[in-house]
C-alpha cells in the first residue's frame, strides 16, 4: 500500500479515494479491536500497541486525505479549481468552498474572487442534458417525469 500511495502521490493531484476509504475502514476496525482489548485484558502490552496502531492509522487517514494544491506547479491549467485537489471527505461536505465563504464573510465577493467552473458543471451543458432526459421520459411514459429523479441521472 505504501508503494501505491507513493505512485499516486506523484501522478495525481487529488488524494486517492480508494486508499482513504480503505484506511478509514481499517482504522474503524482497529478502534473496535483496541476497545475490546482494553475492556477484556486491561492495560497490557498488546492493548498499548493496538492503541498506538489505531492512532497511527488515523494519522495516515489525515495525511492521505490532505489536499495537494500547494505542490501543484503554477503552470498547471486547473490550479484555480480547488475541487480538483480535494479528497473524498472535502468533496462530500463541500469543505473546498470554505475559502470562498471566508471571503464572503469579510465583505462582498467580487467576480474575480469566484472559482473557475469546470466545463462539466457549466449550466448550458447541464441544461441540455436535463432537457434531453426530460423529453426522452416524457415521450416514453404517460405520467409526468419526476424532475428530481432526472437531475440525479
Amino acid at each position: 500500500m505504501l508503494y501505491l500511495s507513493y505512485l499516486e502521490h506523484f501522478r495525481c493531484f487529488q488524494p486517492s479515494t480508494i486508499i482513504v476509504v480503505y484506511l478509514v475502514l481499517l482504522s474503524i476496525s482497529d478502534l473496535t479491536r483496541t476497545c475490546a482489548l482494553w475492556v477484556l485484558h486491561g492495560s497490557t502490552t498488546l492493548s498499548v500497541l493496538m492503541t498506538i496502531s489505531a492512532v497511527l492509522g488515523f494519522a495516515l487517514v489525515v495525511l492521505e486525505s490532505w489536499g495537494k494544491s500547494r505542490h501543484v506547479p503554477d503552470k498547471y491549467e486547473g490550479r484555480d479549481r480547488p475541487e480538483k485537489f480535494s479528497g473524498i471527505a472535502n468533496r462530500a461536505v463541500y469543505l473546498w468552498l470554505n475559502r470562498l465563504f471566508q471571503v464572503g464573510a469579510r465583505g462582498q465577493v467580487e467576480f474575480d474572487q469566484l472559482f473557475v467552473l469546470d466545463d462539466e458543471m457549466a449550466s448550458t451543458k447541464l441544461h441540455k442534458a436535463f432537457e434531453m432526459e426530460y423529453t426522452k421520459h416524457q415521450s416514453t411514459q404517460r405520467i409526468q417525469p419526476n424532475a428530481l429523479r432526472l437531475t440525479v441521472r
